[in-house]
């Protein structure tokens, strides 16, 4: 099943913005030690989707 473009677009901007998101103050209030690996958790995902995408979109241009 071939995906387009445009929803690999879509998963590396919404991985960019949630990794910008985390870093935004009053986001997320890291003094609590849950809320800080939760931080890390989204800050790992957010990156893994933004260099999905990114990945995705490389490889379709190079066909």
């Amino acid at each position: 099943m071939k995906l387009s473009p445009w929803l690999h677009a879509g998963v590396a901007y919404v991985g960019a913005a949630a990794l910008a998101a985390t870093y935004l103050p009053g986001v997320m209030d890291d003094a609590l030690p849950a809320v800080h690996f939760s931080q890390h958790l989204a800050i790992t995902a957010a990156a893994f989707l933004t260099a999905y995408g990114v990945e995705r979109l490389r490889q379709s241009a190079g066909k």
